[in-house]
């Protein structure tokens, strides 16, 4: 795996947080679209650890825009 620059891993509170979140049902938002993008890119020991391509593959966003929203975690 490539050495991100901004990692992401969220505690486990933050984490269920998020989880809530996206499963609230609401319109596919942008918070909505970090929230996963936050849950692919986990790269703790209960993440996925998903590449950018990837993720922005599965959220429906381009990699820059899981690049800019890894930044501002």
């Amino acid at each position: 795996m490539s050495h991100k620059r901004f990692p992401v891993e969220p505690d486990p509170e933050e984490r269920t947080c998020v989880k809530r979140l996206i499963s609230a049902g609401s319109p596919r938002t942008l918070s909505q679209r970090r929230a996963q993008i936050r849950l692919l890119c986990d790269q703790g020991s209960e993440g996925p650890a998903w590449t950018d391509e990837r993720t922005a593959e599965a959220v429906g966003v381009t990699a820059m825009a899981v690049y800019r929203a890894r930044r501002a975690l």
